[in-house]
């Protein structure tokens, strides 16, 4: 009864329906404990939901939510790609460079110096 989401409380009442009132039957009383369990797990399974949301979203994509999985995507990609061609330039342009044959470059003054370390023989 426990595997079925019932509390202890739960198992000693119908423990106690089941002696006290030999002519009754069960069914029905478990049946309503068991819908009381299924409710509890499904508010449970709503806050540990909403708690995953507020856990993972402000570490990967915090402010434009309707953008955040596609950005991820285009920019988890480009670094993909960027690694795979051994692309020493802005990772943004990565796709578009590969794609048009170009070597677009693009200033990025946070990375400047990684890209200029990379360029090295």
């Amino acid at each position: 009864m426990r595997g079925l989401g019932l509390t202890v409380a739960e198992i000693r009442e119908l423990a106690v329906i089941y002696l006290g009132r030999p002519g009754e039957p069960i069914g029905p009383h478990v049946a309503g404990l068991l819908r009381r369990a299924r409710d509890r797990a499904d508010t449970r399974i709503a806050e540990l939901q909403g708690l995953r949301r507020r856990i993972a979203t402000p570490w990967y994509a915090p402010s434009l939510a309707f953008t955040s999985d596609a950005a991820l995507i285009f920019y988890g990609a480009s670094m993909l790609l960027a690694a795979a061609r051994g692309y020493a330039g802005c990772e943004v342009l990565a796709v578009t460079n590969w794609l048009l044959r170009r070597d677009d470059q693009v200033g990025c003054v946070l990375f400047a110096p990684v890209d200029a370390l990379e360029r090295r023989p």
